[in-house]
């Protein structure tokens, strides 16, 4: 073999090699960042799209929601959620009434509601007024009346809940059919602001 033809033999091999290998650097180089940066816009075209197709349908249902704004404004008073009376002693009233009217609607019996003391609350935007309940009844009735007190007329908090078994001993059904429970509740009145 002449030291031409082994040359020669070589030459389409090595040429391949290195066009395969500028094909390589090329496709690395210029193609593969165009190509992700392609496919990344094209990501961020679509969530764009999908944010808009979001926005378009807020817009859609805006004069909707202004109506049902507007609606809510007229028909919900302020004063929901707070006693309807504005002086301490009436709201006290009003609540201990309140209290007795649910005691009795789910089935407990009312022993006493004292009105607690509550300070100096002039300068209170939304003053409070107390009382502390004692009363009879079954675990039955304390879970109705909790549910009661969550889900009716004004925003109630309950506070030192406590049961307790006077008699002792005996059977446990008879027990918890009078179960002492003692509890303090507090209400507050609504007093707008003076500007």
């Amino acid at each position: 073999m002449t030291p031409t033809t082994h040359k020669t033999a070589w030459h389409p091999a090595l040429s391949l090699l290195i066009l395969l290998a500028l094909l390589g650097m090329l496709w690395l180089l210029l193609l593969r960042p165009a190509f992700d940066s392609r496919q990344a816009f094209a990501a961020r075209v679509a969530d764009m799209q999908a944010q808009y197709r979001r926005f378009a349908v807020a817009a859609a249902q805006t004069e909707h929601l202004r109506a049902t704004v507007a609606a809510l404004r007229q028909n919900g008073s302020p004063r929901r959620g707070f006693l309807t009376e504005n002086t301490a002693a009436l709201a006290a009233a009003d609540l201990q009434n309140h209290i007795k009217r649910l005691i009795e609607d789910t089935g407990g019996a009312l022993i006493s509601a004292q009105v607690m003391p509550q300070g100096e609350q002039e300068q209170v935007i939304f003053p409070r007024v107390g009382i502390r309940v004692r009363m009879r009844g079954g675990m039955d009735t304390v879970q109705r009346l909790l549910y009661r007190v969550a889900a009716d007329g004004p925003v109630l908090l309950l506070d030192n809940i406590l049961l307790q078994n006077p008699h002792g001993g005996g059977h446990a059904a008879q027990e918890a059919a009078r179960l002492e429970i003692r509890f303090d509740v507090t209400g507050f009145i609504y007093r707008p602001r003076q500007s």
